[in-house]
């Protein structure tokens, strides 16, 4: 994974997964809660899974996360998430947020604050900073969403020059046009997004055994 990719280099800074003990907790297998597997094929194939909660009850060659051997702190965190999928699900969705997270991190930087605050470093804006400021003040911050769609998206609408990492999209949210142009995607994602947070619902109601 590319650090210097602002689409996915929020995964290394804002969620923690820095270095290669990072990236392997980012790609471990997991079948799901309460699905019998066998650990030696994933052995064989060099596949990473956790072997917290496993239970062993089934034979010597069949296991599967059980979510009786969940601690309460486990239990507590993946019901404060199932939580937040279900308001989400059920909360009229927020589509003028523009982005303006990206242009807060930059908001009223001075000349000598270059690399500051941000961590898009290296990477020039499209916009200046009068205009940046202006934007940030006129619209405010309202972000409530973090998928690798919206995050292009994000990146595509930031006050950062990212065309070579969007495939030369740049919405410009700093005017009208833009902030339909960005409304109209959010709306699309906010489509796609739905089957796979139902799934993500159920997942969280099997491992609690809801």
């Amino acid at each position: 994974m590319d650090p210097s990719n602002p689409i996915y280099n929020f995964l290394l800074s804002y969620y923690g997964l820095k270095g290669a003990k990072g990236i392997r907790r980012l790609c471990r297998y997991s079948p799901g809660p309460n699905i019998k597997f066998d650990p030696s094929i994933l052995a064989t194939s060099n596949v990473s899974y956790s072997r917290r909660w496993l239970n062993l009850s089934s034979g010597p060659s069949l296991s599967y996360y059980d979510s009786a051997l969940l601690p309460p702190s486990k239990s507590s965190a993946l019901s404060w998430n199932l939580h937040l999928l279900r308001s989400t699900r059920s909360n009229p969705p927020v589509l003028n947020c523009h982005g303006m997270h990206e242009w807060a991190m930059l908001y009223r930087r001075g000349p000598g604050d270059a690399g500051k605050g941000d961590y898009q470093t290296g990477m020039k804006l499209r916009v200046d900073q009068d205009v940046l400021d202006r934007t940030v003040e006129e619209r405010g911050i309202r972000c409530t969403h973090i998928a690798i769609e919206a995050r292009l998206l994000d990146v595509a609408a930031s006050p950062y020059d990212a065309r070579e990492y969007t495939g030369g999209l740049a919405v410009e949210v700093e005017n009208e046009e833009g902030r339909r142009e960005y409304k109209r995607r959010q709306i699309d994602i906010m489509g796609k997004s739905r089957g796979a947070r139902d799934r993500l619902i159920k997942a969280y109601e099997d491992a609690l055994l809801l």
